[in-house]
């Protein structure tokens, strides 16, 4: 009911873009009817990947592109010189020997970015990391965008320095380029998840106590043919006895003045 009111509300007031927020909640709320609390908690992560089929408005694109953009491009103008590149950055605009390079909406990673959380998403859910490591890679997924995607600035701008500007702004080059850092952002990540889950392991795996060090040692100094003394309750009363011969002369004192 809940997600139908939202469609109903979204879609009178023409923000229809926004009426696909009620699919994921009316997904939830069927699940939920027929099958069970029990179910629907089991099917938290499938539903909530339906989120990402719904599209961003374009002035919420615009809001957190400009600052990858600004980010991108100042990153890009302290990389280039340092593999030698004469570049000079007015905002995001890059000048290489006069050729002026502009960082782009679509240079900015924004579209690296929502394909990786997406694929972050789904690799978190399959992992068996605990809650504060899987914030930690959500929280990782926008610095690996943008360290991929000022990479593939600075090869763009090497390519233009030695192959020319049309050749590194080609169909070819420029558009392959994105796959190549969505590519490389999605490797890193699943290394990134690998080491998190290797601290999580060491974490877990506890030392033996020292009372349990020196009960294991105790226990391999026995013997293996004093059978009463790994098991007493097979000796009866006897173990007294057995495990201290010097207080058998006591024992016969005790039993003469007994008998006195």
């Amino acid at each position: 009911i809940t997600g139908l009111l939202l469609y109903w509300v979204f879609a009178r007031t023409g923000a229809r873009l926004m009426a696909g927020i009620a699919l994921p909640v009316i997904v939830a709320g069927v699940v939920g009817s027929v099958y069970g609390i029990a179910k629907l908690q089991m099917a938290v992560a499938p539903i909530a990947v339906l989120f990402f089929a719904i599209p961003f408005p374009e002035h919420v694109i615009g809001m957190v592109a400009m600052p990858m953009q600004l980010v991108s491009a100042a990153a890009t103008g302290v990389v280039a010189p340092l593999v030698g590149l004469p570049v000079v950055r007015e905002g995001i605009n890059l000048n290489l020997n006069g050729f002026n390079f502009i960082v782009a909406q679509e240079c900015s990673g924004m579209h690296s970015l929502v394909a990786l959380l997406l694929t972050g998403f789904v690799l978190i859910e399959l992992s068996d990391l605990d809650l504060f490591r899987r914030v930690i890679a959500i929280i990782a997924i926008v610095p690996l965008v943008l360290v991929a995607n000022v990479l593939r600035l600075v090869v763009v701008l090497l390519l233009a320095e030695y192959l020319g500007p049309g050749f590194a702004l080609g169909v070819v080059v420029h558009g392959f380029s994105d796959i190549i850092v969505y590519f490389a952002a999605v490797l890193t990540f699943i290394l990134m998840i690998g080491w998190l889950y290797e601290t999580q392991w060491e974490d877990e795996a506890t030392p033996p106590s020292a009372d349990t060090m020196i009960l294991s040692e105790h226990s391999a100094a026995i013997p293996d043919g004093d059978d009463r003394l790994q098991h007493p309750e097979r000796s009866g009363g006897d173990l007294e006895m057995v495990a201290s011969p010097c207080c058998s002369p006591r024992a016969e004192g005790m039993s003469d003045a007994a008998s006195n």
